[in-house]
């Protein structure tokens, strides 16, 4: 499973530094432009239902494919925060989640949060989980199981959303 997870993470590195638009002059514009970013920005409207159709949200739900304990660490990337021995680097990472969860959400950011943490952990768990299942199921049903999973998440992620909306405004 190692072996999966690593080219996995590779995948996403490469896509990550391969550029395909716009200009580098910073840290924030060079993952936006790259390929990773590309994709990102392309699956992103997705989930507007949702209420996080930002194209850092949707990169981090990318990686959480490989495993869900690296979408924080891909969000800093994402937004390009200093090193971690910068002051106050959590409040800025969180300001900024904050500020793109309530705009990509008309100002229900407390509530796209919540339908994002359910997509989260209602989503296929990791890559290798998914190996585990071609290998003991078959390549077919483990494609399937992936279809469902997505798409069981995204109807709740949408659910909670939209119904909570109901309530809050």
């Amino acid at each position: 499973m190692s072996g999966i997870v690593v080219i996995t993470v590779v995948v996403i590195w490469a896509l990550m530094a391969i550029p395909v638009s716009g200009s580098h002059h910073s840290e924030n514009s060079r993952v936006e432009n790259s390929a990773y970013g590309v994709i990102s920005k392309g699956i992103a409207p997705l989930f507007a239902p949702a209420g996080f159709d930002d194209w850092h949200t949707a990169g981090a739900l990318l990686t959480g494919f490989v495993a869900k304990e690296v979408v924080i660490s891909s969000w800093a990337q994402n937004y390009a925060v200093d090193s971690p021995n910068r002051d106050l680097i959590i409040s800025d990472l969180g300001t900024k989640l904050k500020k793109d969860f309530r705009r990509s959400s008309d100002g229900h950011g407390g509530l796209a949060v919540f339908a994002f943490l359910i997509f989260l952990t209602a989503y296929t768990p990791c890559i290798a989980t998914v190996a585990a299942q071609r290998r003991e199921f078959g390549a077919k049903w483990a494609m399937a199981g992936i279809g469902f999973q997505l798409m069981l998440a995204w109807l709740l992620a949408v659910a909670v959303f939209q119904i909570g909306r109901l309530f809050i405004s």
